[in-house]
Order: structure tokens, then sequence, then C-alpha cells
């Protein structure tokens, strides 16, 4: 009988997942985000989340000066300013040579509550006669002085990881899938309407763990010129292309990815 199951196809799964880690966002943003925000000011910072870097897409608003964007992780808005050279906080630890610019920047939740808070320094030095450009960003509390915090911006993924795995348990499909009409199932138990809990676990770690593992190291990694530092961020890179496009072949075609054959699972039409 699983042999005659309808596999669900490659464009269903991408706008499935697509939607879930929407929802995911959306998640993060009330259980973690929110509340961090909602005790920035209590706490002075000491908890924070939100991505405070700007991509190449922001837009900027040339009456104010401010550069922001929408984005992950949860639900925020990312403003971003240039601080005055002479108006820079105390204790801070700026990279060596010439300041050149600073820049502050903030994460919001819904953009209404601060849940994060960065200043950027840029400083320019002369090497073998050419100017190089050095940065270090610095944590800010809600007093606008540096200070230490604990980041839980890398619990969005656990978040997506728990969603997934207790959808698929219970329904047997994620939000994102129930909406494009798939679902996964025990190929051992075809016509069961759920998932047992170990095959959600070991489907939803094989499919999306080795992923966030190198996101996540990718984050944080400190890029030095020597080789041996980079090799971790070469697999990082190397994960991040191949196995997707693994996964995708397999898909394209018609063959089950190695998570759901580990698992023993499959995606399929829940209309076919």
């Amino acid at each position: 009988m699983a042999a005659t199951l309808a596999r669900a196809g490659f464009w269903r799964r991408a706008i499935a997942i697509s939607l879930d880690a929407l929802i995911a966002g959306v998640v993060a943003t009330v259980v973690l985000a929110i509340p961090v925000g909602l005790l920035f000011s209590l706490d002075n910072g000491m908890v924070q989340f939100g991505s405070t870097s700007l991509v190449s897409g922001s837009a900027r608003d040339e009456a104010s000066g401010r550069s922001y964007e929408f984005g992950f992780p949860g639900i925020s808005v990312t403003t971003c300013e240039k601080v005055a050279l002479d108006r820079l906080p105390q204790g801070l630890d700026p990279p060596t040579g010439k300041l050149a610019s600073a820049v502050e920047c903030r994460a919001a939740a819904l953009g209404l509550v601060t849940s994060a808070r960065t200043l950027r320094l840029v400083a320019v030095r002369e090497e073998n006669g050419e100017e190089v450009s050095y940065d270090s960003t610095h944590t800010l509390g809600a007093d606008g002085q540096p200070r230490s915090a604990w980041a839980l911006d890398d619990l969005v993924y656990l978040v997506l990881l728990a969603y997934l795995v207790v959808f698929q348990w219970r329904n047997g499909a994620s939000l994102g899938m129930d909406a494009l009409r798939i679902r996964v199932v025990d190929l051992s138990d075809p016509e069961r309407h759920d998932l047992p809990l170990r095959r959600a676990m070991i489907r939803v770690v094989g499919q999306f763990g080795g992923v966030l593992a190198a996101v996540f190291l990718l984050g944080r990694w400190d890029f030095a010129p020597s080789f041996a530092p980079w090799l971790p961020a070469v697999v990082a890179i190397l994960v991040l292309l191949c196995y997707p496009a693994w996964i995708a072949v397999d898909i394209a075609r018609k063959r089950d990815p190695i998570y759901d054959r580990i698992a023993g699972t499959a995606v399929v039409r829940a209309d076919g």
C-alpha cells in the first residue's frame, strides 16, 4: 500500500515550510521577543532577542537618517542610525585605529518594544600603505551603556523544531502542510492519522538539524586569516549548499529524502 501513496511535489513542500517558518516566527515573537521587550528597561537589557544587523535591502528614511527593515528572528523591525563620535558611551573597547563611524541599531518586537540594542564601531588604520577597516559590535543596555547580555536569538530555531515535531506527532501535518494539503505518514501504518513521536523527532531533526547547526556555526565563527580556523566555516557552507540540494534532487526524482527514509515516513498529498 505504501508504494501507491502519491508523494507530494517540491513546490508544495517548499511553500509549506515557508509558511511554517513564518508561523514559528510569530510564536517566537509572542513567547520570546515581546516578553524580552517588556522587560528590557526593567533588567537594563540583561536578556536580549532579535537581529540588529541590516542587509543591503534595508530601507532608509532620508528625513531622519535612519535605516530599517523587517525580519527574523521573531517578527521584528530593526532600526539603525549613526551616532556622533563625540557622544559615544564610556567603557567601550573600540578596534585599533582612527574611529570612522558609529551606528546604533535596535530590534523591536512588532516594531513596538525594543528587545535588543547594539553599537557598531568602525575604525580605519593604515597597513602596508593601504587603509584597512576594522569593526566591533557592542551590546548596549536600555540606558545606552555597554553591558554583557544573554542573547536568546537561537531559541527561535528550537521553537521551529518543537512546533514541527508537535504538529506532525499529533496531527501528521504542520499548519503549513495542512494549508497545502500534504501530510506525513508512517510507512508501516499509512492509514494512521498522527505520527509516532519517535518518528516525528527523527524526521524533523534529520530535515533541519544539520542546516541549523551550520547556520549557528556561521553566525558565531570568528574568521581568522589562518586556514585551520576557517575549516569549520567551510564545512558549514558546504552543508548549507549541498544538503538542501540533495533533498531537492530526491524530491524532484519522486524519491523520499534521506531523513524520511531513516524515519520510515513519507510526505504525501492529502488530496490524492
